[in-house]
């Protein structure tokens, strides 16, 4: 193996060796980089492949005596060969029970490491350890934001951290910490810290600094609280987590998929559409929670029968949340921007869209190609006294009609406003300006948004829709 900057190796308990590359760089967080770091595990394979230890408890940690419950579910031997299981509770090296999910009583308060070891016919092992804290419990921290709520790059976010912990009459918000990260496709980048129960967290305004156009981004927001231990028991940390997810988005940053294919496109937002779609295919996203969002925004485009596009929760045949109904535009890329209203079913689900037109035949074209969507409305942002409104003249018209646009905006107290952008619906390029003048070459409904940014980044938008027959 070839590395960029190894400062740690050690064995783990389960016979592994872990390595921390740095990467490029001088750090993470503010004003450094990390490219190329990570965690590695390097496993010895010798003979024959090791089976596969799981190990998994009802609970971690608790006043004593605490009673724990053990499961091996997941554990296998290679190619489905039978397996032993030896369980040594406290970490003491004495095998304390062969069941396959036994319980244990730890009767005094410590924290013990317990050990799960499977062994294969072949004679290999592998090994699984969890750490189970007797006499104190856990804290349980729970974070106001909700998980896969919306918001904006700029975006200022409110938020309260509510703890409790059996063992402490108070919690002390001084060792309340919440962190903001960038989130971008499968990792995250660590960003600013906060202390105490409340607070407002800061967005990238940008988006992230080496971060293009395109980019899958999106926000955590992470809250930890670490107690001060128990009688005999060592301190335990409790923490949550929240996933926000950008109001702009590219339809080939879906989550999962169900028929469709992601099309490379030069005419397309950030160079990429999902297409093939047919009747009863589907994306999906997720966490979503549709807290203060009122409607959706679709970029979609058909070159034949069109379809609707369902917005449903949890699965593709679950709750309607809204329905889009998206005839043929004459062309693959003569993207219209139809806006549904949406129903907030209340609650952190899985999106789905799902296009549906049941008179499609074998012989019938894809329904239509989807470019992006955009979700409108407050999110969890900071409300301020800000507002913004976008106006058009007309609003309605035969093609080709030529539109002008007009947007007033007030920023909050002690901020200018810096920018005005554009959106005309139609994948043409943003125009800046309070001021604007578009002409729709074809029929549709399109959705033009002006996007206004004050002094400190944030941004605040306002949308008016503008039917051409």
């Amino acid at each position: 193996m070839s590395w960029i900057q190894p400062f740690e190796a050690e064995f783990g308990p389960d016979g592994s060796l872990y390595v921390i590359d740095f990467g490029e760089g001088s750090g993470s967080g503010r004003g450094g980089s990390n490219e190329g770091a990570g965690i590695y595990r390097i496993d010895y394979v010798a003979n024959s492949r090791p089976p596969a230890a799981k190990l998994t408890v009802d609970n971690d940690s608790g006043p004593a005596p605490l009673t724990v419950a053990f499961s091996s579910a997941g554990s296998s031997g290679p190619d489905g060969t039978a397996i032993t299981y030896a369980w040594d509770f406290d970490g003491n090296g004495t095998v304390d029970s062969t069941a396959a999910n036994p319980s244990h009583t730890y009767s005094t308060p410590g924290r013990y490491t317990a050990r799960l070891t499977v062994t294969a016919t072949n004679g290999q092992t592998a090994v699984a350890v969890q750490e189970i804290t007797a006499g104190n419990t856990r804290p349980t921290v729970t974070l106001s934001v909700p998980d896969g709520a919306f918001f904006d790059f700029g975006d200022r976010i409110p938020y309260t951290v509510t703890v409790t912990d059996p063992e402490e009459s108070s919690i002390d918000c001084a060792k309340v910490v919440v962190q903001t990260q960038l989130g971008h496709d499968s990792h995250a980048h660590p960003l600013d810290n906060y202390v105490g129960c409340t607070g407002v967290a800061v967005t990238e305004s940008n988006g992230g600094d080496g971060h293009g156009p395109g980019q899958n981004l999106y926000t955590l927001l992470s809250a930890q609280y670490t107690d001060g231990g128990a009688p005999g028991a060592p301190e335990l940390v409790g923490s949550t987590r929240a996933e926000l997810q950008t109001k702009s988005k590219e339809a080939e940053h879906f989550d999962g998929q169900s028929g469709i294919q992601v099309l490379d496109r030069a005419t397309a937002s950030a160079g990429k559409r999902i297409g093939d779609i047919d009747h009863g295919d589907w994306i999906n996203f997720g966490p979503v929670n549709l807290r203060n969002i009122d409607s959706v925004t679709f970029g979609v485009a058909s070159g034949s029968s069109g379809g609707d596009i369902e917005i449903r929760a949890d699965s593709p045949t679950g709750p309607i949340l809204g329905r889009a109904t998206i005839g043929g535009t004459g062309g693959w890329d003569n993207v219209v921007s139809p806006t549904v209203e949406l129903t907030d079913p209340g609650r952190t689900t899985t999106l789905y869209l799902v296009f549906v037109n049941p008179n499609q035949t074998g012989g019938t074209p894809d329904l239509m190609a989807l470019d992006w969507l955009r979700f409108n409305g407050a999110g969890v942002r900071e409300q301020s006294a800000a507002t913004v409104s976008a106006s058009a003249t007309p609003t309605s018209g035969t093609a080709p009609l030529a539109v002008a646009f007009t947007g007033t905006a007030s920023p909050a107290p002690g901020r200018t406003i810096t920018d005005h952008a554009w959106d005309f619906g139609d994948n043409s390029a943003v125009v800046h300006g309070a001021s604007a003048s578009h002409t729709y070459a074809r029929k549709g409904t399109y959705t033009a948004r002006l996007t206004v940014t004050d002094s400190l980044g944030a941004t605040l938008s306002s949308t008016v829709v503008v039917t051409v027959s």
